[in-house]
């Protein structure tokens, strides 16, 4: 199967009558700065959108090892924070030991007083019934 191009009238340029063939083509009249032009500016589009994937790229290996380093914090700290609860339970425990043996030593205490008091009495009238002549 051959394919044959029609000839098309294109348009003219200053006086030059230009056709179209079906073949691609470059024309003189194209200025060699115009293709450097966009070479350069595709080249540069290149060169940024690599840039911009390296930074993509280096954020998300940052944020990635932020998250380890705060999912190792927060098992650092849920087992401090174990710990310390263990802690005031040990001394929670130990105050509650120490008030028991305090209220036990007033209740000591009041009964000493109390037998001072009478003996103190007692030693009184004693005192009192030895020291008169009878």
């Amino acid at each position: 199967m051959e394919l044959k191009y029609k000839l098309y009238r294109v348009g003219t340029l200053e006086g030059m009558e230009m056709e179209y063939n079906g073949e691609w083509h470059l024309n003189k009249s194209v200025p060699i700065a115009l293709i450097f032009a966009i070479f350069i500016q595709t080249a540069g589009a290149i060169w940024w959108a690599s840039t911009i994937n390296a930074k993509v790229d280096e954020l998300d290996r940052s944020i990635s090892q932020s998250n380890v380093i705060q999912v190792d914090d927060s098992r650092d700290l849920a087992s401090e924070n174990l710990r310390q609860w263990a802690r005031i339970n040990v001394l929670e425990d130990a105050v509650q030991k120490i008030t028991a043996n305090n209220n036990t030593l007033e209740a000591i205490l009041t009964r000493l007083e109390e037998q001072v008091k009478e003996n103190n009495s007692l030693l009184k009238e004693y005192l009192r019934g030895s020291g008169s002549p009878q």
